[in-house]
């Protein structure tokens, strides 16, 4: 059985194979078949021409054997030429020629003309003529009709036989053989013209359908496309221009004024307060708050000008011509006024939402775009410090202001990579004992061209542009190393109060860090007390009671700084779990002598009696504001009364050898 197969498909290959001949890759489905067709012709014919001339041969007739191997020979010819060129008309034509030569040759090698050898002749011409020129359209109504013409003519050739042989004469007879003969040959073609014409019929419809097909999928992905390139160019919340496609209207902008010699602005617009409403409202009122102001913003602007949203809450809009630049002051003044009209969505609150606005000019203040967009930024940032909405020319000293910032950020970046920063720690007294209670870390930069530098002039530089979360990390590393240090030796020891940034306390991995240094260190959380500022916590109470709260399970001591400030809630104040409140040095400044002060801090010590929580005033510098502080309530204090911030071994030997410590920390 498995030699059968083997053979089986041995032949089909062969088969295949010859009805590949003459085909190329690029042919059509219909050509193809069509071509297969035509070459079953000459290598049927073909083969059995040969096989007929092998007989003549072994019955020794040379001359008779002469005809069909010559037929077997040329058809054998032609499909090889037809196999080398591709090309379907000379084997359309030598085989026609060749088959309206078979009968003579047929009957030359039997010896002679039978009567009805003209017949034969057009009964084989017949087919291929018809498979070279025919075009008709209804296929299979001719082959019916052929395929009745066969039968009838069968039945009638088998009754001429019998009945009138003698009278019926040959031709006749023939003439109904071969009208058979071409009625199949004629039938079995249009059979396979019809299946021709419905591959090419159904291969057309594929082919429209796919074209239209094509046609929508070239549509849709055009539409695809316009759509990704106006979401590049646009922010998708505001639908506002994005930066990308603000640089290039500012390109032209200022390619216009090159050209007419006009002036053109550029306004940078900053949120004022937007932080504190998606805080207390949430990211998705935020968004709303954003595309009210971008409607509100591109309805002053004219035809000609643009406004994109360039990040977060800022916007940037381009002035394309100013003839009078008292237009500016007053788009900049309306700006901020329609900003800071209500809200609905946060109508109670709407007060918080403000604008600050920088403003820089091409080309007086700038030479391309990049120092146009620079110079609008520094202008909005100076306007920010100077007082929520206000709007600010760019200058050159905010040009230089801008400069010495980049300076002190760069130095910034090299004094973090060269070690140049150092904590120092300045006691906290308890005054009714005279004792140490603990201490407040204070980073101090040591510059070598500069020497120290107060906190004031960097903390506001390192918290804007994100160098807090770094150094921060690295305040508590280093003073949970020396507190790990000075226990290890055995000398005195105090927890100490390490100051937490609003940012630092917004960070989400705050607890990891702590707990992961504390780890390193093998320290006791009991050492360690946090200090936040008072408007830090209340920047999102519901969320700082969560953060506390974590903060306060892993040991850690909780301070709110510079309260006062601020404006705390009693309600809130009560539920958040903190154990110190430090007056701002503020109030302390103007005892015993003002009145104010004198009112405001004792409220605060009586608060936080009241609360059960331990009061601390910073900035005790006199002996009168101690002792206006004992007498009022204040048990513990923090000041140059007692002793200015110290580097590390001033104060180690300050605690050893200048004041009791306190056993109870």
């Amino acid at each position: 059985m498995g030699y059968l197969n083997q053979m089986k498909i041995s032949i089909r290959k062969f088969f295949d194979a010859c009805l590949e001949i003459g085909c190329s890759s690029e042919d059509s489905e219909a050509l193809r078949l069509k071509k297969s067709s035509l070459v079953l012709v000459p290598l049927i014919i073909g083969t059995a021409a040969f096989l007929w001339g092998i007989i003549y041969i072994f019955l020794e007739q040379y001359l008779s054997a002469s005809i069909p191997l010559s037929y077997s020979i040329i058809s054998l010819f032609n499909l090889w030429h037809f196999q080398k060129t591709k090309n379907i008309m000379p084997l359309q034509k030598s085989q026609m020629i060749l088959v309206l030569l078979l009968p003579f040759f047929l009957m030359w090698s039997l010896g002679g003309f039978a009567r009805g050898s003209f017949v034969m002749i057009w009964a084989f011409f017949a087919p291929i003529a018809a498979l070279t020129f025919e075009r008709t359209t209804k296929a299979l109504y001719w082959f019916y009709a052929f395929l009745a013409l066969v039968i009838f003519s069968t039945m009638i050739d088998v009754y001429l036989q019998e009945k009138m042989i003698n009278t019926m004469p040959q031709l006749g007879t023939e003439l109904f053989f071969l009208l058979n003969i071409s009625a199949g040959l004629s039938g079995i073609y249009l059979l396979i013209k019809h299946f021709i014409d419905e591959k090419e019929k159904n291969a057309n419809e594929r082919l429209q359908k796919e074209h239209e097909a094509l046609l929508q999928s070239t549509q849709e992905l055009k539409e695809a496309n316009l759509k990704l390139e106006h979401l590049a160019a646009h922010d998708v919340l505001t639908r506002l221009p994005n930066r990308y496609h603000l640089h290039n209207c500012l390109s032209q902008m200022i390619a216009c004024a090159d050209r007419y010699q006009h002036t053109m602005a550029l306004l940078f617009i900053d949120l004022d307060g937007f932080k504190k409403v998606n805080d207390n409202f949430g990211h998705a009122k935020g968004d709303e708050i954003l595309q009210v102001v971008g409607k509100r913003l591109k309805s002053l602007l004219r035809e000609e000008d643009t406004i994109a949203r360039i990040g977060g809450d800022e916007f940037a809009i381009g002035i394309g011509r100013i003839v009078d630049t008292n237009y500016i002051d007053n788009l900049a003044q309306r700006l901020i006024d329609d900003i800071n009209l209500e809200y609905p969505s946060i109508s109670s609150y709407s007060s918080l939402i403000g604008a600050s606005v920088g403003i820089s000019f091409y080309p007086d203040d700038c030479e391309d775009v990049e120092d146009l967009i620079c110079n609008a930024d520094a202008a909005m940032y100076h306007a920010k410090q100077i007082g929520p909405n206000k709007f600010q020319f760019f200058n050159e000293d905010i040009n230089q202001r801008n400069k010495n910032r980049h300076l002190l950020e760069n130095s910034l970046r090299r004094a973090i990579n060269d070690n140049e920063f150092e904590i120092h720690y300045q006691p906290q007294i308890d005054i009714l004992t005279e004792q140490m209670i603990g201490a407040e870390a204070l980073i101090r930069w040591n510059d070598p061209q500069r020497g120290l530098i107060s906190p004031v002039e960097f903390i506001p530089i390192i918290e804007q542009n994100g160098m807090i979360l770094e150094i921060g990390r690295w305040i508590f590393k280093e003073t949970c190393r020396y507190l790990r240090q000075s226990l290890d030796a055995g000398k005195n020891t105090v927890p100490i109060a390490i100051n937490l940034s609003a940012i630092q306390f917004r960070d989400q991995g705050l607890v990891a860090m702590i707990e992961g240094v504390l780890k390193e260190e093998n320290l006791s959380s009991e050492w360690i007390e946090l200090e936040i500022t008072e408007s830090a916590v209340m920047e999102n109470a519901d969320k700082a009671i969560i953060m506390l709260e974590k903060l306060s399970n892993i040991g850690i001591k909780i301070s709110i700084d510079d309260f006062g400030t601020g404006y705390s809630s009693l309600a809130y104040l009560k539920k958040f779990p903190i154990d110190k409140l430090k007056i701002d040095r503020e109030f302390i400044s103007g005892l015993p002598d003002n009145k104010n002060d004198i009112v405001l801090t004792t409220a605060i010590i009586n608060l936080s009696s009241s609360l059960g929580i331990y009061v601390l005033a910073e900035g005790a510098e006199t002996k009168e504001q101690v002792d206006f502080l004992r007498d009022k309530g204040c048990q513990f204090v923090q000041g140059y009364y007692y002793s200015k911030p110290l580097p590390e071994d001033k104060f180690s030997e300050y605690l050893s050898s200048v004041v009791k410590v306190s056993s109870n920390h």
